[in-house]
């Protein structure tokens, strides 16, 4: 093999440096220190193996090019540096460290399978499949879930009258109790009342069955159950539903009875109410009453949500 040693290889523009033509050509820069520089417009056209010992350079200037030709080779085993913007083809599995700039990334498609405890308060914007949810939800509170569809009867409530009276009252303002026999059994808050006026614990649509007990001293002709209500809070009362009980020249002492049923869309707590009234044609006639039992009264069931 052919052998040259100088100190300097100095190209001048426009030539051209060629060593060899096979893969066993070689270039050696020697020492550290050493450097092959080659200036603008010269080439270096290399088919075989050019080694750079530690401390020594190759120098291309502004220019000036080295070509390696298919089945040559430049293996790094130190550290080359300057390259970055012109190499292609690269193999991410040799990124080791660092951070891949955002800006690096696209929009790709692929397969999330495998990606695993993901923050789901990243999720901004879309809508979770329901396949997504599992057929047997968690134990959770229900307490902040809002504009639930009504499942079934949410509130029914019962109050009576404890004590009778004779004559007529418009409405039964005093002596009202909530149920508390044996077996009584409330559901939800319940309807308040003061002085018989009733409010109501939420909007809804609410049936009242009201029911009076009579007995008669002497003879009479009519008496009446009124269920009434107002929706702007007791300037107005209106009396609704079948509310009459006649009786046509009932003889003395005699037990009797009515009963009648409304139904009431209470849109507003604060303004729409209840109340019960009872007329009777003379003070002969007596409401029974006690707190034994229900014999004058009335039932409150809400059935759904406000229409």
């Amino acid at each position: 093999m052919s052998k040259i040693e100088v100190d300097t290889i100095d190209t001048q523009s426009s030539t051209t440096l060629q060593v060899g033509s096979t893969n066993t050509s070689l270039i050696k820069i020697g020492t550290s220190g050493d450097t092959v520089e080659y200036p603008a417009g010269t080439t270096f056209t290399q088919s075989g193996t050019q080694n750079v010992t530690s401390g020594g350079a190759i120098n291309v200037k502004s220019g000036g090019s080295i070509i390696i030709e298919s089945g040559a080779a430049i293996t790094n085993n130190g550290t080359a540096t300057g390259f970055s913007a012109d190499l292609t083809n690269l193999n991410a599995t040799n990124l080791t460290s660092g951070t891949v700039p955002n800006a690096r990334y696209g929009t790709p498609t692929f397969s999330g399978a495998n990606l695993t405890n993901l923050n789901a308060t990243n999720l901004a914007s879309g809508t979770v499949p329901d396949a997504r949810f599992p057929a047997t939800l968690p134990a959770i509170s229900g307490a902040n879930l809002t504009n639930l569809p009504a499942s079934g009867i949410t509130e029914a409530d019962w109050w009576r009258i404890t004590t009778e009276f004779n004559g007529s009252a418009t409405p039964i303002a005093s002596n009202w109790e909530r149920c508390d026999s044996a077996g009584f059994g409330k559901i939800g808050t319940g309807v308040s009342q003061s002085s018989g006026v009733f409010s109501f614990p939420s909007t809804g649509v609410w049936q009242m069955l009201g029911q009076q007990g009579m007995y008669y001293s002497g003879s009479i002709r009519y008496a009446r159950l009124d269920l009434e209500t107002t929706v702007d809070n007791t300037s107005n009362w209106v009396t609704s539903g079948s509310r009459y009980s006649f009786i046509n020249n009932v003889s003395n002492n005699t037990y009797s009875g009515m009963n009648c049923n409304i139904i009431f869309n209470c849109s507003n707590i604060s303004t729409h109410k209840f109340r019960m009234s009872i007329v009777k044609e003379n003070e002969s006639v007596t409401t029974t009453a006690t707190s034994a039992s229900t014999q004058t009264g009335c039932m409150f069931i809400r059935l759904g949500d406000s229409v």
